[in-house]
């Protein structure tokens, strides 16, 4: 990442542009004055940026024109609250959709943004009540992602995209696909049912016990034992999600009124369904039973995940992901999704 743009008058003079100093060959610390009477010209290893500048500790900055200027905390002002969301890479690109789960925000798919937005434009954001989304103490949070998704898509002039799911963002994907089959390129429910409400997917969740918190709830043990680190940045992640009292994430995964055979009459959006080979909240058996009621539908079970595959094994999981882009990109997925 070059830099990182924040908007900061600079004592009523010009907006200025942050990033980092620490590159090849450049020592950690400058300091240059930023004002009216500030050097225009190249100043030393940091003439890449042309104007005046200011270095101090690992950043460096130069004013910028606030017409160019694009926020690093883009907010959408749509169904009564702003939105948090970030696009990464071309906005002409092909566009994706990550939605995160109950136990993350935006920051969950750090590693698909990166695989993926070099070719694609990668749209992360924070459900409302997760994350920078701030909501109402006690407001309705679930029933309202499908409306949330559409009206973020309808702001960023998104005509059709994938949608990538983790676990609660099911909820939003799922729906969102249902209600906008048009929209909707191809379908990706990781780690989730979605909602789906049948007889064989309910009776297969009975037969679940999860550890009520802690990463042994969405992490695999070997994952745990052989990356603290990558554990420690999860659970941290969660810790950026406001208290929000009870969301009705988990109960509304065993409601009988969710998607069921019927929604799926003429169902031809191509759709994946990945799942860890040791996920304790939807065991692959729980997903088995979701693939059987979305038709021309793919499962797969990734070995060594458990209920975040796409943070657990995600040079794997972002594979799977590729494979249906492309196919979907080139006409290939359209008649095996119609089978």
């Amino acid at each position: 990442m070059p830099y990182r743009r924040l908007l900061l008058p600079n004592g009523g003079g010009p907006f200025v542009e942050f990033g980092p100093v620490r590159r090849p060959g450049t020592p950690s610390h400058y300091h240059f004055p930023l004002g009216p009477q500030a050097p225009s010209g190249p100043t030393g290893p940091l003439n890449q940026a042309k104007g005046p500048k200011l270095c101090h500790g690992l950043y460096w900055a130069r004013p910028i024109n606030p017409d160019d200027w694009r926020p690093i905390v883009p907010k959408a002002p749509i169904n009564g609250i702003d939105l948090y969301y970030e696009s990464h890479g071309d906005d002409s690109a092909p566009a994706i959709v990550f939605a995160h789960g109950r136990g993350g925000n935006h920051m969950s798919w750090w590693q698909q943004v990166a695989a993926f937005s070099g070719e694609y434009r990668c749209i992360t954001f924070d459900h409302r009540g997760w994350g920078a989304s701030i909501a109402e103490h006690g407001s309705p949070l679930r029933e309202n992602f499908v409306a949330d998704l559409t009206a973020l898509l309808d702001y960023l002039k998104i005509d059709k995209t994938f949608l990538v799911a983790q676990s609660m963002g099911g909820f939003c994907c799922l729906g969102f696909a249902l209600a906008h089959p048009e929209r909707t390129l191809g379908l990706v429910l990781g780690d989730t049912t979605g909602g789906v409400a049948t007889e064989g997917t309910l009776a297969a969740l009975q037969n679940t016990n999860p550890p009520p918190d802690g990463p042994a709830r969405s992490l695999a043990a070997s994952f745990i034992e052989e990356n603290p680190a990558l554990t420690f940045l999860y659970q941290q992640i969660n810790g950026l999600n406001p208290p929000r009292g009870e969301d009705g994430v988990i109960s509304g995964f065993r409601l009988k009124d969710g998607p069921n055979v019927e929604s799926f009459a003429g169902w031809q959006i191509p759709t994946l369904l990945i799942v860890g080979k040791e996920d304790v909240i939807f065991p692959p058996e729980v997903i088995a039973e979701v693939q059987k009621v979305i038709p021309g539908s793919r499962m797969e079970v990734i070995p060594g995940s458990a209920h975040s595959a796409h943070f657990e094994k995600a040079e794997i999981f972002n594979g799977y992901l590729a494979e249906l882009f492309g196919s979907v990109l080139n006409g290939s997925a359209a008649g095996a999704a119609a089978d």
